[in-house]
């Protein structure tokens, strides 16, 4: 408590300090009270002041003006930094004029103002501009222009406009930097009011000062510097604390750890889904339908969800495809190049594809053979690209990326909700995410006080949201610990069983594609190599049937 308390006071022993000094340096008459009049001298002019008016009044002007030409300066700032984060081209252009007023003092160019203006508001108000415009548009610029594109992907794929994208991901993710802008143009703006009323007014702050120094009262000196600082400063540690607050993390829920994700997961798992696993995942299970190379016997035991037993239609290579056109996503000769220095990468070739949109479709390969591309471009996120790509329009999709990309600033209902207008948002329909996903309690924890694994739920809980008819998922689980990626893998089976939504899943592990997959496409050397049709044994019909090991093998030997 003490120490809590010394350090709130530690900047007032400095102050306290330059009074007591100033104080004896009055008393001993270091220098003439002309010059440095004792401070019970300069408090009681003050409220001599105070009671004349005199203050309020030198003040007022001093605040209006500064308000009105700072408000100029920050809408042509904003406006600024519009144009640099939407069209750079254009902001080209003005880089060496912005560079050349940027150093020049605008206290510089005061005689001309009046010379063109004559002594009224016009040059004031354009001194202050001057002063606090370029500070502010590089900050607001800055921030505009570094807002995360991950960020932006997201409104995209939950198809909010370009106005929409602006106000709820562009505008709130650059908060910081314009309030820090604000901060320091708010500064230049006091500073060169004062030196433009010291030369071309008749009222206000700097006003007092230049007519108190002819007049010889030191002591109104003082006091039109102490307004001076107290008013910047008050101004200061207000948007100081602002920028504080939001940037930093608030709430005092601490961060969840991994393995209390998954218990979270289990705890809050909706009891119709615990015993809602096929029969072939239950303990009765025969032990030949087991593949211990996936998980150990002490998983079964904790209930951790085993691999599925399958039998295997292997259809031919180029059938890359099943189900209708009317209720698939297709794909007519797509071809997709990505230009690098010096050459051209070609990474998909007059690919033919028909995904279905129900079941789960497992794209594997290795890192780097266009898994991620097929799915952007799937999404809309990446239309550079040759031939066709038909999604069915009374369809919807959605998209859960590997990272969580959540919205720094939301809680997580407020990501939840995120895709949807304020009319579309059901309670009971949050809340029955909240529980599908194993996030309920935790609606109003940020980001940061959540696990891996939760982020990856929440982000889940984001795009079932908008009730999609297709759920694109790019490795969402890549990044997870072992057994946080077990309770996601079994979150995410759940999830298929209750909304029926189809998934396209991107992976390059084996494991995981087996374990979720109701069809596995391998692609591989631009096309898909490969594609294995997984189904119930009971329900195989012509079909040949694989233990796991030998489907595994298989796979192997085609990435």
């Amino acid at each position: 408590m003490i120490h809590k308390i010394h350090n709130k006071l530690k900047p007032w022993y400095v102050v306290l300090l330059l009074l007591i000094l100033w104080w004896m340096a009055s008393k001993a008459r270091v220098w003439n009270s002309y010059l440095l009049p004792p401070p019970e001298k300069v408090f009681a002019t003050f409220l001599s002041m105070l009671r004349s008016g005199e203050i309020q009044k030198s003040t007022a002007v001093s605040l209006r003006r500064v308000l009105t030409g700072f408000s100029l300066s920050f809408v042509l700032a904003f406006i600024g930094g519009l144009i640099a984060a939407y069209a750079p081209g254009f902001a080209g252009y003005f880089r060496y004029l912005g560079n050349f007023f940027r150093n020049v003092p605008p206290l510089a160019l005061i005689s001309l103002l009046i010379l063109w203006f004559g002594l009224g508001e016009l040059p004031k108000l354009i001194i202050i501009v001057l002063a606090s415009f370029f500070p502010m548009l590089m900050n607001i610029a800055s921030g505009f222009v570094r807002c995360d594109k991950g960020l932006l992907e997201v409104g995209q794929s939950l198809g909010l406009s370009g106005i929409k994208q602006f106000f709820r991901i562009r505008l709130p993710s650059s908060r910081l930097d314009i309030l820090t802008g604000i901060r320091i143009g708010l500064g230049y703006a006091w500073r060169a009011l004062i030196g433009a009323e010291m030369f071309a007014a008749a009222s206000g702050l700097g006003y007092t000062i230049v007519f108190a120094q002819q007049m010889s009262r030191s002591d109104k000196v003082f006091i039109g510097i102490f307004l001076i600082g107290i008013i910047g400063s008050v101004t200061d540690a207000v948007l100081q604390k602002a920028i504080d607050r939001l940037g930093r993390p608030s709430g005092k829920a601490p961060e969840v750890p991994e393995e209390s994700a998954c218990e979270a997961y289990r705890d809050s798992e909706p009891e119709g889904l615990r015993e809602s696993e096929p029969e072939g995942l239950r303990d009765s299970e025969p032990e030949a339908h087991r593949d211990t190379a996936f998980f150990s016997s002490a998983d079964a035991k904790r209930g951790t969800l085993r691999p599925r037993v399958w039998a295997v239609k292997s259809p031919k290579t180029d059938e890359a495809g099943c189900g209708s056109s009317h209720d698939s996503i297709v794909l007519e000769n797509v071809s997709k190049r990505f230009a690098i220095p010096g050459q051209e990468l070609e990474v998909l070739r007059d690919l033919n594809l028909t995904l279905p949109l129900d079941g789960i479709t497992v794209v594997l390969g290795k890192s780097g053979c266009g898994k991620t591309t097929l799915l952007r471009m799937i999404a809309g996120l990446d239309r550079d690209y040759s031939g066709t790509i038909r999604f069915p329009g009374d369809k919807k999709c959605a998209v859960a990326f590997q990272e969580s990309r959540l919205m720094p600033w939301l809680n997580v209902r407020g990501n939840i909700v995120f895709g949807l207008r304020k009319s579309e948002i059901r309670e009971e329909r949050v809340r029955r995410l909240l529980s599908l996903t194993g996030l309920t309690g935790f609606e109003k924890a940020k980001p940061y006080q959540l696990s891996g694994g939760m982020q990856q739920r929440t982000a889940i809980a984001r795009a079932l949201a908008v009730a999609p008819d297709y759920l694109l998922m790019d490795e969402p689980f890549a990044a997870l610990d072992y057994f946080t990626r077990i309770a996601m893998q079994r979150s995410l089976l759940d999830i298929r069983r209750q909304t029926g939504c189809g998934v396209l899943f991107i992976t390059h592990n084996i494991e995981e594609a087996l374990m979720l997959g109701d069809q596995i496409l391998v692609l591989g050397q631009k096309t898909v190599r490969k594609r294995y049709i997984l189904t119930d044994p009971d329900k195989v019909a012509g079909g040949e049937s694989r233990s796991l090991s030998e489907l595994k093998e298989d796979i192997l030997l085609h990435i």
